[in-house]
């Protein structure tokens, strides 16, 4: 997909972060574009700012956990613009630390559901409708350095590997159907975002969970997001320039993921066939 202006573009996690500057660059190349994020008050605020700079905007506050709440955005962004050419499902959370065996039912399907679940749930709803319309386009989800990589337990860690192994059978799938549409992973290490607050939209089923932003490494993670991370502005850069070149991996610290990455392969690989100690934490001891 080399051309986007009055195409559309519909995105997940749209409010904040890398969804909200994924819709800026989307605006910016002449897309139309369709928001969507289970927080109204931020939702209404990149809408605005879109439309000051005169683009085809629909927003729909939309929990991606739920399948009828994504079914209900494709046919609001069908009806409003006819066809879709580029899905960003970008939604994410984070969810609290903890083993594997401590980590509540109610935290387990909140990140499942929002991190794994949104996606298959986007690509359900939108991809047949996509083919059926013969248009080039592109299907994204944002995955983690930590969906390549191995390390602890958490939700968000297993969540993100089902993220990309997901799309890289899609990935497969579309190249069997020899559809016009590529699949596009977006690996993102750290970036300035507010990702480790996310439980500000944690569910009621889940409240008991711990609260990474309350955790004091929780807290310095998310200052050292702030100063040091990288701009969202970049990675949506890089994400349309992937797509430019067909590209499938997005991979925005490339050092630091070709390293976790091949951590994880060392040890699938080693004589004694065991994961190799855990990778060292991003921030300095």
């Amino acid at each position: 997909m080399k051309t986007f202006n009055g195409k559309t573009a519909v995105i997940t996690g749209a409010a904040s972060g890398i969804g909200e500057a994924l819709a800026h660059e989307a605006a910016n190349r002449g897309m139309n574009v369709v928001l969507a994020d289970i927080e109204a008050p931020e939702l209404a605020r990149v809408e605005a700012a879109l439309r000051e700079k005169d683009a085809e905007v629909l927003s729909q506050v939309t929990d991606t956990s739920s399948k009828d709440a994504v079914l209900a955005l494709a046919d609001a962004s069908f009806e409003r613009f006819g066809n879709v050419h580029f899905l960003m499902s970008n939604a994410g959370v984070t969810g609290g630390p903890g083993n594997a065996w401590d980590i509540s039912d109610g935290e387990w399907d909140w990140v499942m559901d929002v991190d794994f679940w949104g996606v298959l749930y986007g690509i359900q709803a939108f991809v047949p409708r996509m083919l059926d319309a013969g248009d080039e386009g592109c299907v994204m989800a944002t995955s983690s350095i930590l969906g390549l990589s191995t390390g602890g337990s958490s939700v968000y860690n297993v969540a993100k590997h089902a993220v990309a192994r997901l799309m890289e059978g899609l990935h497969y799938d579309f190249g069997e159907a020899e559809a016009k549409l590529q699949a596009l992973l977006l690996c993102p290490g750290p970036i300035a975002t507010n990702i480790v607050k996310s439980a500000r939209n944690r569910p009621d089923e889940a409240k008991e969970a711990s609260d990474l932003s309350a955790d004091a490494r929780g807290q310095m993670f998310h200052k050292w997001l702030q100063t040091d991370g990288m701009p969202p502005t970049d990675v949506a850069d890089m994400v349309f320039g992937a797509t430019e070149r067909d590209e499938f991996y997005v991979l925005t610290h490339p050092e630091l993921i070709e390293g976790a990455f091949q951590r994880r392969a060392k040890g699938i690989l080693a004589k004694d066939r065991r994961p190799l100690p855990p990778p060292p934490d991003f921030l300095p001891e």
